[in-house]
This record gives structure tokens, sequence and C-alpha cells, in this order.
């Protein structure tokens, strides 16, 4: 697995939603209540990726639930046990607390599937417009510190676009102002 499908596999796995109302599920994931409303999407800052402009105006019409944090091995672990096999791989990713990596596009809905037949409730991957609504929570800025990242977001991953990948213990930085952890 190359590091940009390692990318795509953490940025689609990182969380599932719901359109009912819960707090949190029977793994333990809390599900955050996020309005409908509309934001600029999109950025022209420096280092961006082609796909990121033009910022243009995009409007959700409809609330949404997301998990507050990244999907973690032990959550995973509860659909696909064979996963933890992968744990270690390449170094990182050990512990049940840690964001889920070496999870495709199409396993990651099949967790969803999977989740929504459990929980009786529909959960699916939120769309590129409602990670990036709820990744900025409310603000006009490139993120919601701000046109830049503190450092304490910095701790976990490089923020230079750079390919590496590292182990990650969910909620690690502080959560943005509608309670998410570590979306940037």
């Amino acid at each position: 697995m190359t590091n940009a499908q390692l990318g795509l596999a953490a940025l689609l796995n990182l969380a599932c939603l719901t359109t009912q109302a819960q707090a949190v599920n029977s793994l333990g994931m809390t599900l955050i209540s996020v309005p409908a409303g509309a934001f600029y999407m999109g950025s022209e800052r420096d280092g961006k990726e082609v796909d990121e402009s033009p910022v243009h105006r995009v409007t959700l019409s409809a609330p949404f639930r997301m998990a507050a944090t990244e999907v973690t091995n032990a959550q995973y672990e509860a659909f696909d046990p064979q996963h933890k096999q992968l744990r270690g791989k390449r170094g990182f990713s050990t512990q049940d607390e840690e964001a889920v990596v070496f999870v495709n596009y199409q396993q990651a809905n099949a967790f969803c599937a999977w989740l929504s037949k459990k929980e009786g409730k529909p959960y699916r991957l939120p769309t590129e417009a409602e990670w990036e609504y709820a990744c900025r929570a409310g603000t006009v800025t490139d993120f919601s510190t701000g046109s830049s990242l503190p450092q304490v977001y910095q701790k976990n991953q490089a923020t230079d676009r750079n390919t590496a990948v590292v182990s990650l213990k969910v909620a690690q930085t502080p959560a943005n102002p509608w309670g998410f952890y570590d979306l940037h």
C-alpha cells in the first residue's frame, strides 16, 4: 500500500456519519450533531493541492452527525478482527486507541454498512464538503484555529503536506469549536 493510499484510507475512514440522534454508539464512538449551513470550501494558500481551488461557496442543506474522532483500531477490529495482523506494519498504529490505518475506501464503506446493521441506524462516510465544514467548525479561515495551526496541533504529523505517516492516538489535539479532534 502506498503512502497516498494510506492517506486516502485514513481520510475516508476518519469518521462515519449517521442522521439519527445519539450521543455514543455501541463501539464507544461519540457522535456530534453538525448543523446545516453554508461555508467557503477550498484554499488559495501556498502549498495547497490542485483540487483545493478556487474557493467556492457550499451549502449543506441538512444537519448530520459525525464521529468526534477517527475510527480506532479497536473499533474497526470489532468489524474485521483479521485487521489486527496489520498493527505495527511499517512501525506505526500498534495500540487500540490509535487511528486505524491500512483500510481502503471499500473497506471503510463495508465498516459503515456493518455498523449500520449492528446499530439499526444509517452510517456512511462523510462527503468532502461535510468533512471540511466540520473541520472549519463555522470559521472563515483555512483552519478552525485561524490562518495557521498552532504548534500543539503539529505534534502528531507534519503539516507541510509530506507523505510521512505517523501513529496517532485519537483525541490528542485540542477539539475544534464543534468538538471534533485531529481533523487537520
